[in-house]
């Protein structure tokens, strides 16, 4: 519409141009004009004033001289919104059509996506510059040497297409192509090949091809490139795969197993690059690679297989591999079973917390329970009635014999803890404060507790000599420790049952918490 509008004006232009125009210096007098044409209205002389654009087309609004302002592009379709004059602005492709959005523009546009290779836009269909995938880069690695192998970007483009090509390889660790070496090629018959030589055995490397080409396009010469890689590692010819690692040991959680062992013994003449971890049973099998990052470096190496289903038996093995590849499968001696554990509810534990296998397996075997309903207390502190009724329940809760003369602790009144503290000194295990007084409600005190289990020990015919020669004087309270716990106290530390707390001491005189309790009872009880 703006295109025969411009015409017409045009034509009007041209009439007006050829009335008669009577010039000024021929007699014509001072012209007026009074219809604001710009032309005189007596003897039709153009009258050269100023052009005003009022309506904004880059024309005089009169004279129809075209006015060399800047142009704008409101509606953003690459020509000017008045003049038509193409505008030689960035086209954009919202809709990835690879052509510009505004039809007036009509660009197209070389970005395209071309996942198959064959140099054609995956969305538009537009003849399109080949992907990177188009050169078929592949590398044989040898002694000391590499071998690149590629395909020519003119079986896309055309042959017309003039192409150069520059090879490259860098070491992978640094991957810094800065560095890399580069050698400029000169085709020769396809698939075009390069050998690398002087390279380091057991080094992995980065080696590629960039294609530098100009593509013809529509009639515009367009330059592009494209460069693909791919990597190896040299290996000597007497080397091979690796021996089979050692395995130390294999254990099971909730829905997951870990494995340890040590490095073969026999690398194969080449670095071990990761491991293999396998696992194998009657409904599924997997393996899984893992990398040297992820094992720590040290002399026994571990690796956790989470996501297993938990009572399902598994196989589990490992096996090394070097730049030769994947050498012998190392199996555990036995099968080993995931196990799901009673997981508790209390809503009082914190996440991740220290005491939370302990406080599962007391609670799971019984042993202890919880603090109206929904919660464990764990920081509460644990009293000497509790501890005997745990040993007590322990116990299956035995009858005392009739004709024991319980000793009458005048302060032992309720049924839940009475019996169990009368089967705890019939034992021998327990005693009071005296022959009247027992303390049942008192908090237990921490050599208190490692005594009671000594003596529960010595009760199950345990050995409890682990702790004659355990020196407990390297603790800064050793001396707090009362007489008669030391042989206990010595006991529980060599046994593990009890250890230090910060600042090298024993607390001995520390009342027990309900999570001290239930870790001491699960390492007293799980050996």
């Amino acid at each position: 519409m703006k295109k025969k509008l411009f015409s017409i004006l045009l034509s009007l232009a041209m009439c007006l141009s050829l009335l008669p125009t009577a010039a000024l210096a021929s007699g014509c007098e001072t012209c007026t004009d009074e219809d604001g044409d710009y032309i005189c209205d007596i003897c039709w002389e153009t009258i050269e004033h100023a052009c005003v654009d009022e309506d904004g087309d880059h024309y005089c609004d009169i004279c129809w001289e075209w006015m060399s302002d800047l142009c704008t592009d409101e509606d953003n379709n690459h020509a000017c919104d008045v003049c038509w004059s193409v505008m030689d602005w960035l086209c954009s492709d919202e809709d990835n059509d690879h052509n510009c959005d505004k039809e007036s523009c009509g660009s197209w546009l070389s970005d395209c996506e071309d996942s198959d290779g064959d140099a054609v836009c995956d969305v538009c269909g537009e003849g399109i510059y080949p992907s990177a995938s188009s050169l078929d880069v592949e590398a044989a690695f040898g002694d000391g040497q590499a071998t690149v192998t590629w395909r020519p970007v003119t079986e896309q483009v055309g042959e017309d297409a003039l192409a150069s090509y520059i090879v490259y390889i860098c070491d992978s660790e640094s991957q810094d192509l800065e560095d890399a070496e580069t050698v400029a090629f000169t085709p020769g018959e396809c698939p075009f090949t390069y050998t690398f030589t002087g390279l380091s055995n057991d080094v992995a490397y980065d080696v590629g091809v960039e294609a530098l080409y100009t593509l013809i396009k529509e009639g515009f010469d367009l330059p592009y490139s494209l460069s693909k890689s791919t990597s190896g590692i040299p290996i000597s010819p007497s080397a091979a795969v690796p021996g089979a690692p050692e395995i130390t040991g294999i254990s099971y959680g909730d829905g997951s197993i870990t494995l340890e062992w040590t490095a073969p013994a026999d690398n194969g003449g080449a670095l071990i690059r990761e491991y293999y971890v396998e696992l194998e049973s009657e409904n599924e099998g997997m393996t899984i690679g893992v990398g040297l990052s992820e094992l720590g470096g040290g002399e026994v190496l571990s690796y956790t297989v989470d996501g297993l289903t938990n009572g399902q038996s598994y196989r589990a093995g490992v096996c090394a591999v070097n730049a030769v590849g994947a050498g012998e499968t190392a199996w555990a001696d036995a099968a080993c079973e995931t196990e799901e554990p009673i997981v508790v509810s209390f809503t009082d534990l914190e996440n991740d917390a220290w005491y939370l296998e302990a406080v599962n397996y007391v609670v799971s075997e019984g042993l202890m329970n919880g603090v109206g309903g929904t919660h464990f207390d764990p920081y509460g502190e644990a009293s000497r009635a509790m501890i005997v009724t745990i040993l007590y329940r322990l116990e299956g809760s035995p009858d005392i014999p009739a004709d024991y003369e319980t000793a009458e602790f005048a302060d032992v009144t309720a049924d839940w803890y009475a019996d169990a503290v009368r089967w705890a000194s019939y034992e021998g295990i327990v005693t009071g404060y005296s022959d009247t007084a027992f303390g049942p409600m008192d908090s237990v005190k921490r050599e208190q507790l490692a005594a009671i289990l000594w003596r529960y020990a010595k009760y199950k015919g345990m050995d409890v000599s682990v702790g004659e020669n355990t020196n407990i004087l390297s603790y800064n309270d050793a001396f707090d420790i009362s007489e008669y716990a030391i042989p206990a106290m010595q006991w529980a530390c060599g046994a593990g049952i009890i250890s230090g707390k910060a600042e090298g001491i024993l607390a001995p005189i520390d009342p027990v918490i309900r999570a001290e309790a239930a870790q001491m009872l699960m390492r007293f009880l799980a050996d």
